[in-house]
């Protein structure tokens, strides 16, 4: 998988993972999504996707952990965060961690496409 338009969404909660493909397939990307931290970092490791989405708040393993795993082989693909743990520290621990990004669902909604686009495009 290696087309610049894949976007992999790491996400638990279907109804976000489910908006979000909508809304990225509507701009032309192709979503694949997992909703499981193990899942994603193997398709993350396995893959090359144009960008990664994260929510901060997974069953297993934490979105900020998911990202700093990811950026000891890639440092390249950009990294969104989009996750309702809003508090400064959540951001902060995110952009710390390696993303590009930290966007606060579902407040900054409509700037997913955009963020993506702005990264990738």
């Amino acid at each position: 998988m290696t087309d610049s338009k894949t976007i992999l969404c790491v996400e638990d909660d279907k109804d976000s993972y489910e908006l979000l493909q909508f809304v990225l397939e509507s701009e032309d990307f192709q979503v694949v999504t997992c909703d499981s931290s193990a899942e994603g970092l193997r398709l993350a490791q396995q893959n090359s996707f144009s960008a990664i989405i994260l929510d901060n708040r997974l069953a297993d393993i934490s979105g900020v952990e998911i990202c700093r795993r990811i950026r000891t082989y890639d440092q390249r693909t950009p990294i969104i965060f989009y996750s309702a743990s809003a508090y400064q520290e959540d951001r902060e621990a995110g952009l710390a961690a390696g993303a590009n990004d930290y966007l606060v669902k579902p407040g900054d909604f409509v700037r997913i496409a955009e963020t993506i686009k702005r990264l990738v495009l």
